[in-house]
């Protein structure tokens, strides 16, 4: 268990317990079955029910097919930079197993890191770079948080001093 110590303004110290990969990798398996499950919704309403009930197509047109694709683009980049900045850190597979990505000094994310974690996600890290280098980093890092400067945390840590159980 990798913990960071992060001392605040106030120099108070507070210890964070890094994410690790199991759990990470576990998170972004909910949350891309979410991006899945809009995308399939999503497609099957543009292509099955615009062309047919507002042109009469049979076939899906081309019209059909681009906004199929700018729904997919939107999804791709927009759900991460959506829930991380509207959450607080955390999509939706984040917060079902209790992490939250931070800033390293502690701070909360600001919209330049959401947004460079997600470039890096969409495109290092989808060839499994992102996993190998979650494992062997020291601090638990894939390319984008290197690159944005952030930290997963997981939310659920108690010290394991026994003051800590009342």
């Amino acid at each position: 268990m990798k913990t960071i110590t992060v001392i605040t303004p106030a120099n108070i110290e507070v210890e964070y317990r890094l994410a690790g990969v199991g759990s990470r990798l576990a998170a972004f398996i909910i949350d891309y079955l979410i991006q899945m499950l809009v995308l399939l919704l999503a497609g099957c309403i543009i292509l099955l029910g615009f062309d047919r009930w507002f042109l009469g197509n049979v076939y899906p047109s081309g019209t059909a097919l681009g906004a199929v694709l700018i729904v997919f683009f939107a999804v791709h980049f927009g759900y991460f930079i959506l829930f991380e900045s509207v959450m607080h850190g955390r999509s939706p597979g984040k917060k079902l197993f209790g992490l939250r990505a931070i800033r390293e000094n502690g701070e909360p994310l600001q919209l330049s890191n959401i947004v460079i974690r997600c470039l890096f996600r969409s495109s290092v890290d989808m060839l499994y770079v992102g996993l190998f280098t979650i494992m062997f980093s020291e601090r638990h890092k894939r390319l984008g948080d290197m690159a944005a400067g952030t930290v997963v945390i997981s939310e659920h840590y108690t010290r394991s001093d026994p003051s800590s159980l009342f």
